[in-house]
């Protein structure tokens, strides 16, 4: 698969941690089970003729799961490396979103969300923070992502609060 950017989607917290650390705990977990592919070699045998997956052996699946190493290597590489993989929190200004993405101005005061907006300046300092205004429509459709996209490229300057 010949793709210039991959886009995963995930929660802030859980599920993005675990998508980051999938990669290094299948080539343990497969690392481990060739260790003891001898041991469980019998069992193996059994599953695959109860399962009706024939007669496949220890050594069958053994060279399988290694085939599968190298993919799983390069994948766990690619997440690691800063010039292929970036991570960008998007979250709303909101108590549990700005604190659930610590662990990874438009009209706002009205919502309390001036408050949130500096404790996220404060929480994160050290990233690049891109604030976007408040919309009143979900960005659905070509013409609404073309317009959105453009406020990422321009700075969007909230309004003072009066």
């Amino acid at each position: 698969m010949n793709f210039s950017v991959v886009v995963f989607d995930t929660a802030p917290t859980g599920h993005t941690l675990r998508l980051l650390n999938f990669p290094t705990i299948v080539e343990r977990g497969l690392g481990r089970l060739m260790q003891i592919k001898n041991q469980i070699s019998p069992f193996i045998s059994q599953m695959c003729n109860m399962l009706g997956l024939g007669d496949m052996n220890a050594d069958q699946l053994a060279s399988k799961l290694e085939e599968t190493l190298p993919v799983i290597r390069s994948v766990s590489e690619q997440f690691r490396d800063p010039e292929q993989t970036t991570f960008i929190c998007v979250c709303i200004a909101e108590f549990l979103p700005l604190y659930r993405g610590r662990g990874c101005r438009g009209d706002m005061g009205q919502c309390d969300h001036a408050k949130y907006l500096d404790q996220m300046e404060d929480l994160y300092e050290d990233f690049h923070i891109v604030k976007l205004p408040l919309l009143p429509h979900e960005v659905r459709g070509a013409e609404r992502v073309n317009t959105f996209s453009s406020l990422l490229l321009e700075p969007f300057s909230p309004p003072s609060p009066e």
